[in-house]
Parts: C-alpha cells; structure tokens; sequence
C-alpha cells in the first residue's frame, strides 16, 4: 500500500511538471490566452507539436506518460507523442486539489476540423483520473460551498460564470 501511494505521487507530479512546462512556453505559443482569469484556473495551451512534452519530460520513460495520459502511442511505428496538442488545456484537480487529468479545447480553426478533432477531449481514465469519480472545479470551489448557493456545472464555461458571479 506505501509503494503504490507513492507511485500515484510521482504520477501526480508528473502532471505538475506537465503543466509548469505549458505554464513556462514562450508567449508567442500561448498568444490565445490573454484574459487575466485564465490564470486563476491555470489555463495553458499546448501547441501544435508531437513532442513537447515527450521532450520535456525525457528523464520519464515514455509509458509511464502514456499511463497519466500525457502521451499516446503508435503501436505500428513503435513511437510516443503527445496527447495534448493545439489545445486549451483545463487542469482538473480532485477534491485535494491534486492535479489528476486535463480538459482540453481544441483551437482548430473550422467547425469542421474542431468536430474531427473532438472539440472537448478529457484525461483517458487512467490511474489518477476517472471522469465518473470527479466532479469539475470541485476542488477549486470547496471553501464557498458553504456560505454560497451551490449550482452544479457542466463543463469550463459555467464554472467560471459561477466562480464569477455571472
């Protein structure tokens, strides 16, 4: 029981330093996230790259960022990339706040390619994340539940109009 809780602590941290490194891209890469709440919700954009992360994180074997969701696989070349790409990337954190998957908005330019592309994609459950099990912005919004209404959201927008007072 110690050894796998700590192994969900490095996955957890995994998906930290995930997004410390599309937190730290240079400002022309993330030019669509300019409103100044983005970074209450830590916000990011992961670029139209297949390897930003596989890079990034290299000291991690590739599986295991395939586990948490990170990177996918193509099996028939053998070959790692990553998961998240040209996406509006929201963090879901669990009820203590730990960093379990993302929520990504697809930034493809055409109705068209949004609905190939799937225009929300979560975290795969893995480990970490399960879609069932969570509720989003939970974690972010625990300490208002009880002196403010409680309104239950589906998706990014309504949870920001409420953390908002929309």
């Amino acid at each position: 029981a110690i050894a796998e809780h700590a192994r969900l602590d490095n996955l957890l941290q995994l998906n930290e330093r995930a997004l410390e490194v599309w937190s730290n891209l240079p400002k022309s890469e993330t030019a669509t996230l300019r409103h100044p709440n983005y970074a209450d919700f830590e916000v990011v954009y992961a670029p139209d790259s297949w390897d930003t992360i596989k890079l990034a994180l290299k000291d991690v074997a590739p599986g295991t960022l395939q586990e948490i969701g990170l990177l996918s696989k193509n099996d028939e070349k053998d070959h790692f990339y990553d998961f998240w790409r040209k996406r509006v990337l929201f963090p879901i954190r669990d009820h203590r706040s730990r960093l379990v998957g993302f929520s990504g908005e697809s930034m493809e330019a055409t109705p068209e390619l949004k609905k190939k592309a799937g225009k929300y994609i979560n975290t795969k459950s893995t480990p970490l994340f399960n879609k069932s099990n969570l509720l989003f912005g939970f974690g972010t919004n625990r300490k208002g539940l009880h002196t403010r209404r409680k309104l239950g959201c589906s998706g990014h927008a309504p949870h920001w109009a409420h953390k908002y007072g929309c």
